[in-house]
């Protein structure tokens, strides 16, 4: 039998990309989102209130503006992949509809940054890999 010294990783890593934009700073992204939709952020205002708020992590703030965003009728989706409080507005291409064109797809997302974050954040691909 063998046995194997030293160090040995059982890590992995995914890929991902995504159309639209990044954000450096998620807490920029949720105020934009109170000032300019009409998203529900009541649930997560309310758990900002608590002793708790110090150990939320980015991700689920990531979910909760994306569950936000979508009830409000805003397609767009906020992706954290593990970046400090980095973040991307956008969707992953997977995400196409059956009846989008690709040309339809990245529009929507455009308007859904602009509602969002203004006129002056550009969307492109974004790739990159995360530990999963």
């Amino acid at each position: 039998m063998k046995i194997r010294n030293g160090f040995v990783s059982n890590s992995s890593t995914c890929s991902f990309i995504i159309y639209g934009t990044y954000i450096e700073d998620i807490t920029k992204l949720y105020e934009n989102i109170a000032k300019n939709t009409k998203a529900d952020l009541s649930e997560l205002n309310e758990y900002m209130k608590t002793e708790d708020c110090e150990i939320y992590e980015v991700y689920d703030w990531a979910d909760s503006l994306s569950m936000a965003l979508n009830n409000a009728g805003i397609d767009i989706t906020v992706h954290y992949f593990c970046e400090e409080d980095s973040c991307y507005l956008g969707e992953s291409f997977e995400n196409i509809g059956e009846d989008e064109t690709p040309r339809n797809f990245k529009d929507k997302i455009k308007k859904g940054v602009e509602t969002i974050m203004g006129k002056d954040n550009e969307c492109d691909l974004h790739s990159g890999e995360y530990s999963c």
